[in-house]
């Protein structure tokens, strides 16, 4: 019998990762026509702040290699792995701390929510940079407004997002 409940709980677990990174996928093809305004980050955000870390890197993970079978498949990948899993790991120490359910709270979330972003492009613009032999500063500076896109889309659909987990995870 603790077998079973152990197979149950661990196919609940790849179910909800494998659903929210369906809903990850769609909603990043959705949103494919606008750079850098999409939903998914605020999916990975708030994954974490509900499920942990591993999970919502896992979710990330699937979403990056499934969406760039059909929005280009590269090296790119991997540092969009390697950036969104940064992310997750400062989010994890900045936010999860802040989960009590107060309207204050959610707030900071948000704002913290924004400004990551900038963080992961960050990362991201690396290896562009020196693939296109371009000096970082340069490139950060170049990249400012679509991280900003970013940002904001993040801020804004968090809430959003957070309202709908909510109703799942409490």
């Amino acid at each position: 019998m603790k077998k079973q409940k152990q197979q149950l709980r661990s196919l609940q677990y790849l179910t909800q990762i494998a659903m929210l990174a369906a809903l990850a996928i769609v909603s990043r093809q959705v949103f494919a026509p606008y750079p850098n305004i999409k939903p998914i980050t605020a999916i990975f955000l708030v994954t974490g702040l509900y499920m942990g870390y591993w999970p919502s890197f896992w979710v990330m993970a699937i979403t990056m290699l499934i969406t760039s079978f059909y929005l280009g498949f590269g090296v790119i990948v991997l540092w969009q792995i390697v950036s969104f899993g940064l992310v997750l790991g400062v989010w994890q120490l900045l936010a999860v701390k802040l989960h009590a359910d107060t309207s204050k709270n959610t707030l900071i979330q948000m704002v913290i929510a924004g400004l990551l972003p900038y963080l992961y492009g960050g990362v991201i613009a690396l290896p562009d940079s020196i693939y296109w032999q371009i000096p970082l500063p340069v490139y950060l500076l170049g990249n400012i407004p679509f991280d900003t896109y970013h940002g904001v889309s993040t801020f804004l659909f968090y809430p959003f997002i957070k309202s709908i987990f909510r109703r799942f995870y409490q």
